[in-house]
């Protein structure tokens, strides 16, 4: 990931929390799931791969998102993403 200052954004809609404080969202126009690690100071990529589609489902850097809106991430990592123009709910672990 790169600098979170210097990140471009496509459309942020959905925003969680996560409980280790970093925060997880849905950059909506460019069709992914982003996180600002607040330790690092960075942006990282997470789920999907910029362009838009559906999935497959799988590994999350190859599964394609359809402007992504909602997005809500558990105590134990596991990302739910509102895949709004694919009308469901992705279910996604960040890699470790």
């Amino acid at each position: 990931g790169g600098p979170a200052k210097e990140s471009t954004l496509s459309g942020p809609k959905g925003i969680s929390i996560a409980p280790d404080g970093n925060v997880y969202f849905a950059d909506t126009e460019s069709h992914t799931i982003r996180m600002i690690d607040v330790r690092k100071g960075t942006v990282e990529l997470l789920v999907g791969t910029g362009e838009r589609g559906d999935g497959p489902d799988g590994e999350p850097l190859k599964c394609k998102l359809a402007r992504p809106h909602g997005i809500f991430v558990d105590s134990d990592g596991v990302i739910y993403v509102g895949d709004s123009e694919n009308h469901r709910v992705r279910v996604a672990r960040r890699a470790r």
